[in-house]
Formats: structure tokens, sequence, C-alpha cells
């Protein structure tokens, strides 16, 4: 026969259960404040206190101090959960007078529970109103995260000794340390139904701007507009004028020896100059392959508002400044929201304008249209390599059941093409 609290009072009994009701409501809570302080928007919450909500204010403060009010909670989430299994399992043996199968019995059963009410449920219900969660809750948790603040300073520094020991280095507060990780965490992001695929997509060209490198983004030697070293101030004069350019290049006999460049604002804050050498910057060189990402820190360091590029045999191929690097990002978004109509401009189901300075890779995503790239840009680029010169107004060629037609053209580059096909075309 089962003899029921044999070797307890019915008061100590009682006290006993209140207690443990006691210590698995605090587990729980300690579970659910972890979820909530990890999962809550610091926007939202420095909204709300910017509104003057004094719980924000407070848990903003738990933010502020997460190492904190997080090792306070693992501190007290075991203190309960010890506490509370301790109590149940001696009102189990003394009660029971239990077996070593019936305290296995018992053990099993109290695992789960933990499990579910103090750990799993919890955190759901945190992690779904994380803000609301550590709005109502933020007064307990500042105060226990102030009383805890000595013991768990001392905690950590125990643990930072043991990593010392170990060999443990920090690797910083970074949740991601790397682009792909950033990629992955987006595309989760995706799929789960935070960030829609525009968006996506946004994000990607954007990630992708460490991988460029100054040849895809500068200014070519055919489009800067520069002047020669030996000219005279009023001709310099006279195209700052012109141009309302704030930078005109330099070039020493050769429009591909490009020395320096001249800041507008620099003719005027001298009386008198007599010749352009006099205020002209030293240029900067990078190889058309630097990485534009570093190029960019580079320039902020050194204060260099352009650097002019040069091939494999010193020669300046091209420009890039501060602005075209900030540029590059907006571009692509903005190449990515529309059509830009000065671009391509629609004649008919069959045929379209296209301007030359079309990106090649915009041409082939909006056509459906494969081309084979040979150290070219643009569509102009395409179509001077294919004929094999810089064409006249008229002359055409037939690639992939599309002919090609030079619209317009100078003696130097090909301004406009008409892209005609036999069936409709469709733009992606």
């Amino acid at each position: 026969m089962t003899i029921r609290r044999a070797f307890m009072g019915r008061d100590a009994f009682l006290v006993y259960e209140i207690l443990i009701f006691v210590f698995i409501l605090f587990s729980a809570f300690f579970s659910g404040a972890e979820t909530a302080i990890i999962s809550s928007r610091r926007i939202a919450i420095e909204t709300s206190a910017k509104k003057g909500k004094k719980s924000a204010r407070r848990a903003l403060y738990i933010l502020d101090n997460m190492e904190d009010a997080i090792g306070m909670i693992l501190i007290g989430n075991n203190i309960a959960n010890v506490t509370a299994t301790a109590f149940i399992t001696y009102i189990a043996t003394a009660s029971y007078m239990l077996n070593d199968r019936g305290i296995f019995a018992v053990t099993a059963v109290q695992t789960l529970f933990f499990l579910l009410c103090c750990e799993i449920f919890p955190k759901i219900i945190a992690r779904a109103r994380a803000e609301s969660f550590l709005n109502l809750f933020s007064l307990p948790i500042k105060g226990l995260t102030v009383v805890f603040r000595p013991v768990n300073r001392v905690s950590l520094a125990f643990t930072s000794v043991l990593k010392k020991i170990l060999g443990i280095r920090r690797t910083g507060n970074s949740l991601v340390r790397s682009r792909e990780e950033l990629n992955i965490l987006f595309k989760i992001g995706e799929k789960e139904g935070v960030i829609d695929g525009e968006h996506l997509m946004y994000v990607s060209e954007i990630l992708s701007f460490k991988e460029m490198t100054a040849h895809e983004i500068m200014t070519p030697t055919i489009d800067i507009v520069s002047i020669e070293l030996q000219s005279s101030v009023r001709q310099l004069v006279g195209l700052i004028e012109s141009t309302r350019f704030s930078r005109i290049p330099v070039f020493d006999k050769r429009v591909d020896n490009i020395v320096g460049y001249i800041f507008f604002r620099d003719i005027f804050k001298r009386e008198k100059v007599n010749n352009i050498a006099e205020i002209m910057i030293p240029a900067s060189y990078v190889p058309s392959t630097k990485n534009i990402f570093e190029l960019y820190i580079e320039m902020q360091d050194r204060k260099i508002p352009l650097v002019f590029v040069v091939n494999e045999y010193g020669a300046v191929i091209g420009m890039v400044s501060h602005e075209d690097i900030a540029e590059e990002v907006v571009g692509e978004i903005q190449s990515m929201d529309h059509t830009d109509e000065d671009l391509i401009v629609q004649v008919s189901e069959r045929e379209f304008l296209i301007s030359g300075d079309l990106d090649i890779e915009h041409f082939q995503k909006l056509f459906s249209l494969e081309l084979e790239k040979r150290g070219f840009e643009t569509i102009a680029g395409f179509v001077m390599s294919r004929m094999g010169k810089i064409p006249v107004k008229g002359e055409k060629f037939v690639y992939n059941k599309f002919t090609f037609i030079v619209e317009e053209a100078t003696d130097r580059s090909v301004e406009k093409i008409i892209l005609r096909s036999s069936g409709k075309i469709k733009l992606k």
C-alpha cells in the first residue's frame, strides 16, 4: 500500500507545492525574457521611448545592457530550474517512497514538463510578441539585471580567464561575418515573407559592390573633358564656363597622358595665375583591376576627389570620382526599377531605337539575347566589335535573328542604333 505524506505534514506539503509553482513561473519568465530581448526590434523600442513611454525606456536600458541582462537571466533560470526540480524530487520520494524506477519516471515526466512549459511555450509567446513582452516585464527585468550585476561580472571575469587558458579569442560581436552569410539571411527572409523579391534584388546589387573594379565604372578617356597642359589660363576659364565642370583633367601632349587636374576654385584663390601648371593638382593613378570598395576607402583616407585609371602599359583609359562610386549603387537600383526612356525607345512591336551608351548586360537582360562580349561595356562597343570598324549611318548586320542598324554615328563612336526583329519583341 502506498503511503502518501508519510514523512511530512500537510502544511509543509502545501508550502512545497506553492514553491514549486512559483519557481516554475520564474523559469518560464526567464526563458521568455531571454527570447524577447534577443528578438525585439530596437527601432520599435526607440520609437516608443521617444514618445515618452516609461516601459520602453526601461526596455531600451535592457537592450543597452544586454550582456548583463542575459547573464542575469541565465543565472536566474538555473536557480529556478534546479530549485523546482529539487522540490519535486523530494516530494515524490518522501510522499510515495519511490524505488529507482519510480524516480526515473518522475525525472522523465518533469523533464518533459519543464521543456514544454518552461522553455518552448514561453519562447514561442515571447518571440511572437517580443516588444510587448519586453515592455510589459521591463521593470522586473531591469531590477534583476541591476541586482545580479555584481554576480554576473564575477562570472564574466571567470569566463574570460578560462578563455585565455583555453586559447579562445574573441572574434567580435558581429552576427554576420561575410557577404555570403548576409545573402543567405536575406534569402531566408524572402522565403519567410519578411523581404519581398524586389528588395532582395536591390540588396544583392548593393552586396555586389565589393566585386566591381575601377574599369567597370570609370568614365572612358573618350568622354573626359580635358585641357592640354600648354593651354592658356583664358582657355581654361572658357572651358570651365562652357562645361560647368568643377574639375578639369590636364593632359600633356596626348589625351591618354593625363598628368593632373584643375579645381576651378583654385583659379580664383590667387590674384594672378600665369599658367595651368601653377594650380594643377598632380594626378593619382590606379590599375583598371582595382576593387572599387578598396578604392573608395583609399580616396577617403587620402582626401582625393578623383583618380585616373591606367592599363597595363601605363596609358590613362578612364577616370573615377567619388560620385561615380556612390552613384554606382544608386544607378543599379534605378536601372532595375524602370527602363531609361533616354536609352531605349520603342518604335513598334518589332523595333526599338537604342542609345549606344546602353550597358551591354542590361541590354542582354531586357532582350533575352546573349552577345559575344569581347572587351566592350556598351551596345555601341558590340556593334563596332561586330563590324570591325566605326560604322556610318545606315550600315547594318544580322545577329541571332535580330537586325542591328546604325541610326546615328560620329567619326569616333556609334550614338544610336535600331534593333529590328521579324517577330514581336517582348522586354523582360
